[in-house]
């Protein structure tokens, strides 16, 4: 059997096919390959990665890869990646034949989500509301629990790690904005700069139920992101496809879609003898 195994300086990462959706996935190139614990290539038409244990394997195929490169695919999945449970992001077409190929195997589908990759590299008009500003460690109970409704939101779970020590690194680090609005927090959101890509990526954009619909969300993120802009950057964010508000917000403040990535989920019932 050829040996799948390769290093983060792979020359697959520079290939074409690649770098047109290094947008799409961003979250493969910025945070997994670099510290992926598994990392498999045919070298031109595929790429697998995971780099905790407890998060999804991302999966990215050139666009037309052959049902023969996808059985490839499917195959070091089964046998690197597939336990009790299965789980994986790629292009949504890919997502949907794994799992197909998974709930052959006895495994049923608990959970996916529908993410759209964003880039943004000219800010539209947005009205001013509220007062951003850097997060402060006073902010941080609020954070805490802002951060377990924004997981509850995007994937139906409760949070089960305590997010006061992320918070507590990246407030240190000013990594975190708020927006106050009439002396409260309305929005979070956290942004970082990516020098590799060139790109400030922006996540965890979450903004209070009372707040909503205001434009909250556009002003802190335009707020964030203009001093990057004007540093020669680009932003990029993911969005669930299935939230149409955050997604307009998005498109109002000037990003684009560069496509849709699908994460699913499925475990695999205990057999009995």
């Amino acid at each position: 059997m050829p040996s799948y195994w390769i290093d983060s300086d792979h020359p697959v990462f520079d290939s074409a096919g690649y770098q047109k959706d290094v947008i799409l996935f961003n979250v493969l190139d910025r945070a997994i390959r670099l510290t992926a614990f598994l990392l498999l290539s045919d070298g031109e038409q595929f790429v697998i990665a995971r780099n905790r244990a407890d998060l999804a394997a991302w999966v990215w195929t050139k666009d037309g890869i052959s049902d023969k490169t996808l059985e490839q695919v499917l195959f070091l999945l089964r046998v690197h990646f597939a336990g009790r449970k299965v789980h994986v992001t790629a292009k949504a077409a890919v997502t949907q034949r794994i799992q197909a190929f998974f709930e052959g195997l006895g495994y049923q589908a608990v959970r996916s989500i529908g993410l759209v990759a964003y880039r943004l590299d000219k800010l539209l008009p947005v009205k001013p509301i509220g007062h951003p500003r850097l997060a402060r460690m006073e902010d941080i109970d609020t954070l805490c629990a802002y951060q377990r409704q924004f997981h509850l939101d995007c994937f139906a779970q409760e949070l089960t790690n305590d997010p006061r020590e992320g918070f507590v690194a990246a407030i240190e680090k000013q990594l975190f904005w708020v927006l106050e609005v009439d002396g409260a927090i309305a929005s979070m959101v956290r942004a970082m700069v990516n020098e590799r890509n060139n790109a400030l990526v922006v996540n965890q954009v979450y903004t209070h139920a009372p707040y909503r619909g205001r434009g909250c969300a556009k002003f802190l993120v335009a707020t964030v992101v203009a001093p990057a802009l004007q540093q020669g950057l680009h932003a990029v964010l993911y969005a669930d496809s299935k939230n149409p508000f955050s997604n307009a917000a998005y498109q109002h403040v000037g990003f684009v879609s560069q496509g849709e990535v699908l994460e699913v989920e499925m475990t695999q019932e205990e057999r009995t003898l």
